[in-house]
């Protein structure tokens, strides 16, 4: 039978999970850390959980380059997802430098940057085998400073590029006025201490700054449960996509969260090239109670069909309606 390699399973996708008569070997107990200060890295067990790592990693004084925000999710499962940072880095995949692999057969493979396969194996969605150590590139620690101030829904473009470098917006789908969330490094000669302080600005914006993995990394503003996906599309080809999107406005929540990326090398990332600027929308529902989710199927569905024509690329983690011969032409490697 078709075996799978999980983390903790808080992945949206079924494509995930493969059919009922599919194995799910999990990770989660794969915990072993090890950090090398000297060159800032750390090896890791597929099941660490992201908030571990951020907090160990914090105290030598070390930090990832970027992150997704869930901390409760799994190093294994984040980078084999492709789970996405920010502009200082692609998603969290692009800092690993290293894995061990124990394939099908048996057999174990250790690969890194220098091999033909790695950048397959950065993001594979548990494909590979299981993923049995990672290493990934920290970079020394750094504080974060985010203000949220209101934006005109039309200058989303301007915001994103013109705020800092882990910026993004909370654009009205119905509204002339939208947030952005601005988000840069703190100040220099600001101590990598643990404190968080916050405040109002001299415009009367909220401000939050403190370790960035707390600030950004692991932003998690009050929500319901939501259900939804997420595509990255070339910032030039952005402003397209926003107007086609008008054609299913009924089927769109009132928000949508637009954030810059960097592309990558990994075959399944969603941009492909890391020389260029793309956006990371994401759009959800609230579910609540027994709430008939053919509305959030409806709408991944016809963003998925937009996206294409516009090289845009759904964030395997999250849903997709995408069938074998999309995704074959969405990711030709």
């Amino acid at each position: 039978r078709q075996c799978r390699v999980v983390g903790r399973r808080t992945s949206w996708n079924v494509k995930w999970y493969g059919d009922p008569r599919t194995v799910l070997i999990s990770s989660e107990h794969l915990q072993d850390l090890v950090f090398d200060s000297d060159a800032a890295t750390v090896t890791c067990g597929p099941g660490v959980l992201l908030e571990t790592l951020h907090r160990e990693a914090w105290a030598r004084g070390l930090t990832l380059s970027t992150s997704p925000a869930p901390p409760w999710v799994t190093i294994g499962g984040a980078v084999a997802t492709g789970s996405h940072g920010s502009l200082m880095a692609g998603s969290l995949s692009s800092s690993l430098i290293g894995c061990r692999i124990v394939k099908a057969d048996g057999s174990v493979a250790v690969i890194d940057s220098r091999h033909p396969d790695f950048d397959a194996a950065r993001i594979s969605m548990g494909m590979l085998g299981v993923m049995t150590q990672l290493t990934l590139q920290l970079e020394p620690a750094y504080r974060l400073t985010l203000v949220k101030q209101p934006t005109a829904t039309s200058d989303w473009r301007e915001a994103l590029l013109s705020s800092g470098p882990m910026s993004f917006v909370h654009a009205s789908t119905r509204l002339d006025s939208s947030t952005l969330f601005n988000v840069n490094r703190a100040m220099p000669g600001d101590e990598p201490d643990d404190r968080i302080l916050s405040g109002k600005d001299a415009q009367g914006h909220a401000w939050i700054t403190g370790p960035a993995h707390l600030v950004a990394m692991n932003y998690q503003p009050p929500t319901p449960t939501i259900a939804g996906g997420e595509w990255a599309v070339p910032l030039d080809s952005m402003s397209d996509v926003l107007k086609a999107l008008r054609s299913i406005d009924p089927l769109l929540p009132d928000k949508i969260w637009l954030k810059k990326v960097m592309g990558e090398s990994a075959w399944l990332a969603g941009g492909s090239d890391p020389e260029k600027l793309y956006v990371q929308l994401g759009a959800y529902h609230e579910v609540l109670g027994n709430q008939s989710p053919q509305l959030v199927l409806d709408m991944v569905k016809k963003i998925d069909g937009i996206m294409i024509p516009f090289e845009g690329r759904p964030h395997l983690g999250k849903l997709t309606s995408m069938g074998p011969a999309q995704l074959s032409e969405v990711y030709p490697k």
